[in-house]
C-alpha cells in the first residue's frame, strides 16, 4: 500500500513539473523586426536538388520597404510588401513572391516558384554587406 502511495505521489509530481516546464513564453520572431538588413544565400535547392548556379545571391531589405537583390542574375531595386507569410516585389519581368519562414534572428528560409515549374528553397544568413 505504501508503495502505491509513493508511486502515485512521485508520478503526480513529475507530471506537474513537466507541464510547467514544457511551454515556452517566448514570442515568435516577427518578420518586420528580423528582415531589414543584408542577407546572403548559404544554401539553395531547385526541385529538391542543390542549385549551385545561385551562389552569390543576396537580398537587402531596408525598413522603408525597399528590396535590392540579384536573384534573377540582374540587380533589381524595388519596393516590397509583406502579406501573410510572403514577401511580394516586382522583378525585372513579373511580380515575385517569396514565402518565408523565420528560422532564427539571423536565418531565413524563402520558398518560391519560378516559371511555374521550378520550386526553390533558399536558406539565407544575415551578414555584413561587403563593399
Amino acid at each position: 500500500m505504501k508503495f502505491r502511495i509513493l508511486f502515485f505521489t512521485f508520478f503526480s509530481t513529475i507530471c506537474l513539473f513537466l507541464s510547467c516546464v514544457g511551454e515556452s513564453k517566448e514570442d515568435p520572431l516577427a518578420i518586420d523586426k528580423v528582415l531589414p538588413g543584408y542577407w546572403e544565400l548559404v544554401e539553395a535547392k531547385r526541385n529538391g536538388k542543390p542549385a549551385p548556379s545561385l551562389q552569390g545571391t543576396y537580398f537587402e531589405f531596408d525598413s522603408l520597404g525597399v528590396i535590392s537583390t540579384n536573384l534573377t542574375g540582374e540587380q533589381v531595386v524595388t519596393e516590397y510588401k509583406i502579406e501573410n507569410n510572403s514577401i511580394l516585389y516586382d522583378g525585372a519581368k513579373e511580380q515575385n513572391k517569396l514565402d518565408f519562414h523565420v528560422n532564427s534572428i539571423d536565418t531565413l528560409t524563402f520558398n518560391m516558384v519560378m516559371r511555374k515549374i521550378h520550386k526553390f528553397e533558399l536558406v539565407l544568413l544575415k551578414s555584413e554587406k561587403k563593399q
